[in-house]
């Protein structure tokens, strides 16, 4: 029998520990961790990573192209070209694809809350999302309440969606205690405190972790990547 045929848009695991970034490294390591005989072309127009896994089924794949013309031209004529079977993408699906297209939908936040985003972002996703999920064979999401939201927004992924819930990603590294003792004195952050990770964005609703600490009665440690907009304004 054939092996089945998948193309992944790998571009993003190269790049930083965005929660992006991190499921793309987390899904390929999982393939790489079980027992299949698909190939698997990991598209990129970057040179391969050092965190790709070694193994003969993962083919890093160089694609020429830059920015939204890459992901709507330059990725799908690739994959047919490599004959996949299966092209996976996030959020956004080339209108290319026609057949076996699988899109990560994390959420649809810019449904729920639209002021949390930029408008260019916003009116990307909620013009491109609904014909994206109309065009793709299975949707992925993370949690049953992602799932619930996306088929209420755009009713076309009714059926289509099924659940993967995120594992812990590998660049997360644990310290000794004494160690921990030691950065949190650095820190000036003294127990029992809770600790929130994430860029900052509107979306991400850190204030109101901030403030639900404040309530319990304990320090609200807040850390990520900057964003844009202003997160550190708890209700």
């Amino acid at each position: 029998m054939d092996p089945l045929i998948v193309a992944i848009d790998a571009r993003l695991m190269g790049s930083r520990h965005t929660g992006d970034a991190s499921y793309w490294n987390g899904l390929v390591r999982g393939l790489a961790g079980i027992d299949h005989q698909a190939r698997i072309y990991l598209c990129s127009n970057q040179p391969r990573p050092a965190n790709v896994p070694e193994d003969p089924r993962l083919i890093w794949t160089h694609v020429p192209g830059q920015g939204r013309l890459w992901s709507l031209w330059h990725f799908p004529q690739a994959a047919k070209k490599l004959g996949a079977q299966v092209v996976h993408t996030q959020y956004s699906l080339s209108p290319l694809v026609r057949r076996g297209g699988v899109t990560t939908i994390h959420d649809v936040s810019f449904f729920i809350g639209p002021e949390w985003f930029q408008p260019r972002d916003r009116f990307l996703l909620q013009r491109t999302l609904p014909a994206t999920v109309r065009r793709a064979a299975r949707v992925i999401t993370v949690s049953e309440t992602s799932k619930a939201e996306i088929e209420h927004y755009i009713p076309a992924a009714r059926g289509k969606v099924r659940v993967t819930p995120n594992a812990l990603g590998t660049n997360i590294t644990p310290f000794a205690p004494d160690e921990v003792e030691a950065r949190l004195a650095h820190l000036g952050v003294s127990r029992p405190y809770v600790l929130t990770v994430g860029t900052r964005w509107p979306r991400k609703n850190m204030g109101l972790a901030i403030a639900a600490a404040r309530q319990a009665g304990v320090t609200c440690v807040v850390t990520g990547q900057p964003g844009w907009g202003n997160c550190r304004k708890a209700p």
